[in-house]
């Protein structure tokens, strides 16, 4: 990233990560951070490390997107990989799966959600948006959540 940018690029971790590639990670200033939502918000983390002002730009980038991109550059090859993860009280099988970014919300949950009624968000439950079977995995996405209407 360091290369892609001329400012300072920021990694944040959770504070116990003990991933060594990342806690080795070159060209970045190592953040960690603990505690209930907000404090995994990336505005939240901005605020505290490098507060913007009026007319700055700022450009995150979450992990699964990062990979993408490294593998671009290495590659010559664009392969949008996306790790989901299923989770909701009406899943009957909750459970991460590898999947492409714009793959159909049914190729997810079809046959994989009891009652009737559902109701399936795609992202996270406060900042995602409700969708259909026959809708697509949202670029930014990595949960769909399905909730029955009672």
């Amino acid at each position: 990233m360091s290369k892609l940018s001329k400012g300072g690029v920021h990694l944040t971790l959770r504070n116990g990560n003990s991933d060594a590639a990342l806690k080795n990670a070159k060209n970045c200033k190592i953040h960690t951070i603990s505690g209930p939502h907000p404090a995994g918000n990336v505005g939240v983390q901005i605020h505290h490390i490098a507060p913007i002002n009026k007319g700055e730009v700022v450009w995150t980038v979450n992990a699964q997107d990062l990979a993408i991109i490294g593998a671009t550059i290495l590659t010559g090859k664009y392969v949008p990989a996306r790790l989901v993860a299923l989770m909701s009280e009406t899943a009957t099988h909750r459970k991460h799966y590898r999947t492409l970014i714009g793959t159909t919300i049914s190729s997810i949950v079809e046959g994989n959600i009891e009652g009737e009624n559902n109701r399936i968000i795609s992202g996270n439950v406060l900042t995602g948006e409700k969708v259909s079977l026959e809708d697509y995995l949202g670029f930014y996405h990595s949960t769909n959540h399905s909730y029955s209407r009672r």
